[in-house]
Order: structure tokens, then C-alpha cells, then sequence
């Protein structure tokens, strides 16, 4: 009854009440979203802040290079070059795009879609709009370390070789690839900390 009263507070505030984990049979009635995970609950939360503040990043928008994450810094003319080092790939949904522990040395950028990345069958991750996956392979060569499926169907600029791009724009990709992993560490790092 309290759940029942306190949806019903949300609701009449203009909110919406997401629940996640097990849902007890009683409280099906209680909200019509729910998620598997705290973490695909917050996601959902986030996705709506965002879309309401930054359109371009969104699951149904497109980024070009020079608006990505791999693309901060440079100059119109540089993310030109680095996008024609890219091949642009068009995934369905559903469809497997890395395999954990098989080995390539290429990387990703999101042009549009949405995907997730699961570390033995475990959710670890997702990237939509503007973001890259498999840096570290392309880095190092070392095997995958998550699978990646397409949400939805997407759009990606596959990045195999950068080595024939000019000096100066290799260094500004090799310092957004950086900046990635350092966030997405530090991210960790709290998700850890906080438990």
C-alpha cells in the first residue's frame, strides 16, 4: 500500500517511478518500468536527462567524427582525414560485433545505435552516439575483452590503421583514446567505491 501511495505521489508531481531488480508479484501494477538492473535503470534515467539537454548523442541521432569522442580537438580538415581512415559499417540489430577473447586490432566509433558490451555474459557496459569500444585492442592487439552487440541498428566507423594519418592528428587520437580510458576507469573506480 505505501509503494501503491507513493507511485501515485510521483505520478501526480509530474515523475516517473522506475523500479529494478525482482519485482514482487503485488507491486506489478505499481510501474509499468522496470529493469533487470540498477544499472539499466539508472541508464534509462540518464538517456532521459540527456535527450532533454543534449540531443546529438542520443540513441536515434547521428555524430560525426569531428563531434565524438574520438574526434575532440581536432580541426575540420583533421577529422576529415581521420574519418577517411575509417570504414563505415552498418550493423543490425542483434547482430555480434566483437567477441570476447578472440583477437583484432581494430576500434569503433558509434556513429549511431546503440550497443552493449558483456563480460562473460554480464552486462559491463553500453555506448551509444559518439562513443568508441575496442581501444584497447587497437592499442595493443591483446584480445577482446567483452563481447558487443548491437541495441539497435547502427551506424560504426571501424578504425583498423591510423599510422598513415599526419603526426599531429595521430597525437590528439592517441590523447582522446587516453582521455576515454581514463574516464571510463575513473568511472569504474566510483561504481567500485560506491558499492
Amino acid at each position: 500500500a505505501l509503494m501503491v501511495e507513493f507511485a501515485e505521489a510521483i505520478s501526480d508531481q509530474g515523475g516517473t517511478l522506475i523500479l529494478s531488480g525482482a519485482v514482487p508479484a503485488r507491486l506489478a501494477d505499481v510501474s509499468e518500468l522496470r529493469f533487470p538492473t540498477i544499472d539499466e535503470a539508472l541508464e534509462w534515467s540518464e538517456e532521459r536527462v540527456l535527450s532533454s539537454l543534449k540531443p546529438e548523442g542520443r540513441p536515434g541521432s547521428t555524430v560525426t567524427v569531428a563531434a565524438s569522442d574520438l574526434g575532440r580537438g581536432l580541426d575540420t580538415m583533421e577529422a576529415e582525414a581521420l574519418a577517411r581512415a575509417g570504414r563505415v559499417m552498418r550493423i543490425a540489430e542483434g547482430s555480434t560485433v566483437v567477441t570476447e577473447e578472440t583477437s583484432a586490432r581494430s576500434m569503433y566509433l558509434v556513429s549511431s545505435g546503440h550497443l552493449t558490451a558483456s563480460i562473460t555474459e554480464r552486462r559491463a557496459a553500453s555506448f551509444g552516439p559518439g562513443a568508441i569500444f575496442g581501444e584497447m585492442s587497437f592499442l595493443t592487439g591483446a584480445p577482446r575483452t567483452a563481447t558487443v552487440v548491437a541495441d539497435t541498428a547502427c551506424r560504426l566507423v571501424e578504425f583498423n590503421d591510423i599510422e598513415a594519418l599526419a603526426p599531429e592528428i595521430r597525437e590528439r587520437v592517441h590523447r582522446n583514446i587516453a582521455i576515454v580510458i581514463a574516464e571510463r576507469l575513473a568511472a569504474a573506480n566510483r561504481a567500485m567505491t560506491d558499492g
